[in-house]
């Protein structure tokens, strides 16, 4: 069973609704870009922006309420959306260190559009959000290129990170902790 009460007891239930010609709506925010670069003849440096609108609440899919087969309660769902406005921004150098080679650089931040307050479809609620992760990523990018008569070779690394640690709730047989696998 499901803990669909909340109080730490999973409960039995069967729940199951097929329907047809159901439909689907999706929104997309209003959004806007620029970006400026500046070159000398040993660096360039570079900053873009984006904008995206706000989007008020709506549902993406709504079926029709049905009878529950373990209690006969009339049950609903819907997957609603909504996102906040965000701003995202990037930077990125180039330096040419000598002929030949040019080291580059970037950082990027890309800020999450989840409101605060969201309910996951695992919640068993009524309305279920189509967006849960609210969390904002930062990449780092490092590299360089290196320009010879035969061929040109590119090395670069990117990371990106957030603060926020997504659990994972599935343990896989060998993964205890406590267990003892020199034998």
């Amino acid at each position: 069973g499901v803990d669909t009460t909340s109080d730490g007891i999973n409960d039995d239930a069967l729940n199951s609704s097929f329907q047809n010609d159901l439909s689907a709506t999706t929104r997309t925010p209003w959004s806007m870009a620029a970006g400026v670069g500046w070159s000398s003849s040993r660096f360039t440096v570079q900053w873009s922006g984006e904008y995206y609108g706000a989007v008020n609440p709506y549902a993406i899919l709504e079926i029709e309420p049905f009878e529950s087969q373990t209690n006969g309660d009339t049950l609903n769902f819907a997957i609603i959306d909504e996102r906040q406005a965000i701003f995202n921004t990037g930077l990125a150098l180039d330096w040419r260190a000598m002929d030949g080679l040019t080291v580059y650089s970037s950082i990027a931040w890309d800020q999450s559009f989840v409101q605060d307050e969201t309910t996951g479809l695992t919640a068993f609620d009524e309305i279920a959000s189509a967006q849960t992760l609210q969390t904002d990523f930062v990449h780092l990018g490092f590299g360089a290129a290196i320009d010879t008569k035969w061929a040109e070779v590119t090395i670069g690394f990117n990371r990106a990170g957030t603060s926020v640690e997504i659990p994972r709730n599935i343990e896989f047989p060998g993964e205890e902790e406590d267990e003892d696998v020199s034998s």
